[in-house]
């Protein structure tokens, strides 16, 4: 016959219940720090450069509706780490007006999706630890 030995650990039940709402809780802390963020990342994504000197091109206003309308879409890895996903779907040109690769007319005068982005990436940094602080806060840990 085998000797066993057991362990009994009681009020796992809760513990582990608390873990799985931590992830909404700690998303919704998240997002709300990285709101106003985004908000100023959203306007310099959405700005236009001047008008040329008798320019006849009339501008839609499509690119800047895609960026005020763009919704965010958060992949956090498990490893650790967010991904921040806004894409713009209204105007399908962003590429040679704001990619890497800009046409010829559009560099020098728009700002690049990645400038923007670079521009903006330690106000995002510091607003999700802001908001990781605040969760672990409201949780009392």
């Amino acid at each position: 016959m085998a000797t066993e030995a057991s362990i009994v650990v009681t009020g796992l039940d809760e513990i582990i219940r608390g873990f799985q709402v931590l992830p909404s809780q700690v998303n919704s802390d998240v997002r709300e720090s990285l709101a106003p963020v985004l908000r100023d990342m959203r306007g310099q994504l959405a700005s236009y450069p001047p008008e040329r000197t008798n320019q006849k091109y009339r501008r839609t206003q499509r690119l800047e509706q895609g960026w005020l309308q763009a919704k965010e879409q958060y992949v956090v890895h498990a490893g650790g780490g967010i991904d921040l996903i806004m894409e713009n779907k209204r105007a399908d040109y962003v590429d040679i007006v704001q990619g890497d690769d800009q046409g010829t007319l559009f560099i020098g005068r728009w700002q690049t999706v990645s400038s923007i982005q670079t521009a903006f990436e330690q106000d995002i940094t510091v607003a999700v630890e802001d908001g990781c602080a605040a969760a672990l806060r409201r949780l009392g840990l």
